[in-house]
């Protein structure tokens, strides 16, 4: 995590005088700022009025299983200065739904455009307070929020009732871009140009906040980092009662009194194992009018197949040899390709191809990661963050900090208003992606001869994947 030299103090003009801390590159923290409460762990966010006039400390986490943060390094390939720290932060039920505002130090002469960012981790772990996350080193000038809010059983888990409202998670994050309208002019920002953005499962809740009612009165702009509603779709209440009614039947009816801790612990299997999607609901199936730029990394895909069931491609290619999809295969020389061949069959699937579906523009991160283990040499799912954030900047060679810098600077010319993309085209961050895209292309038309194309080849291949211990 960042550590600066002294402390700074704001006069906030909705909030009172503050006390951040002051870095050497010119950029201000405000840490903790709890922008709702909750009279309970289930409970519906309340929109805060006050805050702590200390806010140079970054908080406790949403309640999540532990090693959350360790997988995640695992994922990205390397670890931070200040990861085995915020493995061991305090987490908290209800003190925890905070967000950090980074903003210069020196009072811009006009409002800056305001970046907010919503971590990922397939609705089960994540917290705007893990070292990849640390918004600190932008190099242009801009307000940049990342926000915690309650993942897994807390933010997920569907049980009926007016105290217990469904899509908690999501109700935190459209709070708190509320409470940004209310008072991020104070930090320098301006609420007009609010930019939301998000990572695999937040790039989910990313565009679920698009699709509600209010959604040009929340942000200006969007942007969407591999992850559309075509990986974690909405589902109906009858897929959520059955995992409501498995966790009563092992920890007991009342779970709003369960200690916290059982939700983690056997018997119930590992939160990564859980159906954390959204409720389906028609407050988030409003047409999207704000512009939003999408987007995908060339080996995603791996990401899916960390499951058992893809230890081997045999099983996975019967799957959809059974269901008529043997010139799908074809595409990818499947079985005979491998591993590897299934891995890009995801990331066409699940990733690139609704990423380019969806928004006014569009790109392809295509880094290849530099660190030794099983990512190295691809693209792998949240290297874009590590290479976003400027967090890694130090593990990186030359060459890889102007791949970094580039796709720093499109994100931040779109979060000025900027066109970033040719219209129709696929902006290629880090390397041509000509393969990926040659490709996608034989896919598309190879599913011209299937009934029901991409959609049908789709709920196929995420049913697979979706396949889980039985709970």
């Amino acid at each position: 995590m960042s550590t600066a030299t002294e402390t700074t103090t704001l006069e906030h003009p909705t909030l009172g005088k503050l006390t951040g801390l002051a870095h050497p590159n010119g950029v201000s923290q405000f840490l903790g700022l709890q922008y709702a409460t909750l009279r309970s762990r289930f409970a519906a966010p309340e929109l805060a009025t006050r805050v702590s006039p200390d806010c140079t400390k970054w908080g406790p986490t949403p309640p999540q299983p532990a090693g959350g943060i360790a997988g995640e390094c695992f994922i990205i390939g390397a670890a931070l200065p200040g990861t085995d720290a915020a493995a061991r932060e305090a987490q908290s039920e209800t003190d925890c739904l905070t967000l950090h505002i980074h903003t210069p130090t020196t009072a811009p002469a006009a409002p800056l455009p305001v970046l907010v960012f919503i971590h990922g981790g397939n609705n089960a772990i994540g917290s705007a307070n893990w070292p990849h996350h640390d918004m600190l080193h932008f190099a242009r000038p801009v307000v940049g929020v990342s926000i915690n809010y309650r993942t897994n059983f807390p933010g997920f888990l569907y049980l009926p009732g007016a105290a217990a409202p469904a899509n908690r998670g999501l109700a935190d994050q459209h709070t708190a871009l509320r409470w940004l309208h209310a008072h991020v002019a104070g930090f320098g920002g301006d609420p007009a140009r609010i930019t939301v953005a998000g990572e695999s499962a937040g790039s989910v809740s990313v565009e679920l906040l698009l699709r509600r009612a209010d959604a040009p009165q929340l942000c200006s702009r969007a942007i969407m980092m591999s992850g559309t509603t075509k990986l974690l779709p909405p589902m109906p209440a009858a897929f959520h009662e059955s995992a409501t009614a498995t966790a009563k039947r092992l920890l007991g009816e009342d779970l709003a009194t369960v200690p916290i801790n059982k939700f983690y612990e056997p018997p119930m299997p590992h939160a990564l194992q859980w159906p954390f999607f959204p409720l389906a609901s028609p407050e988030l199936a409003h047409p999207i009018t704000v512009p939003a730029l999408s987007g995908f990394t060339a080996h995603d895909g791996g990401i899916l197949k960390l499951s058992p069931l893809f230890a081997q491609p045999d099983p996975f290619c019967a799957h959809l040899a059974a269901e008529g999809l043997s010139a799908v295969l074809d595409v990818y020389g499947l079985p005979a390709a491998g591993g590897d061949a299934v891995e890009h069959l995801l990331t066409d699937i699940a990733f690139a191809l609704p990423a380019q579906a969806l928004g006014a523009a569009h790109y392809e991160f295509n880094a290849a990661n530099p660190w030794d283990g099983m990512w190295k040499g691809k693209a792998s799912h949240v290297l874009d963050v590590a290479y976003l954030f400027g967090t890694y900047d130090a593990q990186l060679g030359e060459a890889q900090r102007r791949v970094a810098e580039e796709y720093r600077s499109m994100v931040l010319s779109w979060v000025y208003g900027e066109d970033v993309a040719a219209e129709g085209e696929v902006r290629r961050i880090g390397g041509d992606g000509r393969e990926g895209r040659e490709r996608r292309g034989r896919l598309v038309k190879a599913l011209e001869n299937v009934e029901g194309g991409e959609e049908r080849l789709r709920g196929v291949v995420m049913g697979f994947v979706a396949r889980r211990p039985e709970l």
